[in-house]
């Protein structure tokens, strides 16, 4: 499915900025097929979706307080935003490696190709 989506993109893009975009996303894309997580990164695709409209699940001050949390969660941990500071993560795991993670969620202005 992402690879049709791609596929679209790359039809569209007529700017050199976009068609380097797409070029890094396509090697991303590959890495995550590569090493085995492609359910981690469509769990993390729809994380991205959730972020923007549903409230954390937890919130911690520091990066510590949220690490101690994920280290008492379950194998997987459920799929969950939780908010360190001011900032947004996704807690994931990697099946291969057996490890939780918080992955930052980047802000809206991240997101946006056309800013720099």
């Amino acid at each position: 499915m992402v690879c049709f989506h791609l596929y679209e993109m790359e039809q569209r893009m007529s700017s050199p900025e976009e068609i380097e975009a797409l070029r890094i996303a396509k090697i991303a894309f590959h890495f995550v097929m590569w090493t085995g997580e492609e359910h981690g990164f469509e769990e993390y695709l729809e994380t991205l979706r959730a972020s923007r409209t549903s409230p954390p699940a937890h919130s911690f001050s520091t990066r510590e307080e949220a690490e101690s949390w994920l280290a008492k969660q379950s194998e997987p941990p459920p799929p969950a935003v939780v908010s360190i500071g001011s900032d947004l993560y996704s807690v994931g795991y990697n099946r291969r490696h057996r490890m939780r993670l918080l992955l930052r969620i980047p802000t809206p202005q991240e997101l946006d190709a056309r800013q720099c």
